[in-house]
């Protein structure tokens, strides 16, 4: 893939046939975004980078089949924690760890069950890419005391972030998506109940 080494290559191929063997048996993307899994998936999970630091604690909410949080690991980021609570797909992400000798830890529980310590997290920031809308999002934030959210969002989020100043103030910004021509990524940061 353009922009990744030798070694970046093997394990974003390997963690792609992983995906495949594994997609077959259980829903973990759908079927027909498997044939443009580099520019639909990776693509959009690789964007994100550029937002985060190497030493931010990284906290990837719903990440389903590891996305964006496993194409983050492989990138170089150590400090990751992919919020899973569906079984089967905790057994997958496991496989990838595994398999790939990646350094991420995986969460099977609901994330508000999730403790967040200072001591260990000092720099913690969440993203997520299809956990739900912002404003559960933002709950999420508030509920664990997380200080940045890192956010994929589609054609509606300006509408997210209206409906979400309805219950949160909060600092943002929005970048454009690189893979979605009507999608951004949002920057949520200062959350706070009004």
């Amino acid at each position: 893939m353009k922009g990744f080494d030798a070694t970046k290559n093997e394990l974003v191929n390997g963690y792609v046939e992983i995906l495949a063997k594994w997609n077959k048996t259980i829903n973990l993307i759908q079927k027909q975004t498997m044939a443009d899994v580099f520019n639909r998936h990776i693509a959009d999970s690789v964007q994100i980078s550029k937002f985060l630091k190497p030493d931010d604690y990284i906290l990837d909410v719903g990440t389903g089949a590891g996305f964006p949080g496993v194409i983050l690991s492989i990138l170089g980021f150590n400090n990751i924690i992919l919020c899973e609570k569906d079984f089967k797909k905790h057994v997958f992400l496991r496989d990838v760890k595994s398999r790939l000798g990646l350094s991420f830890s995986i969460f099977n529980d609901d994330v508000h069950n999730f403790n967040v310590s200072r001591e260990t997290f000092s720099k913690p920031v969440i993203v997520s890419r299809a956990f739900g809308s912002l404003t559960k999002l933002l709950n999420v934030m508030v509920h664990l005391k997380l200080v940045r959210g890192v956010f994929h969002k589609g054609a509606k989020h300006m509408e997210e972030i209206e409906n979400a100043l309805n219950v949160y103030a909060f600092d943002y910004t929005v970048n454009a998506s690189q893979t979605n021509e009507n999608g951004a990524i949002i920057i949520a940061e200062n959350v706070r109940r009004k």
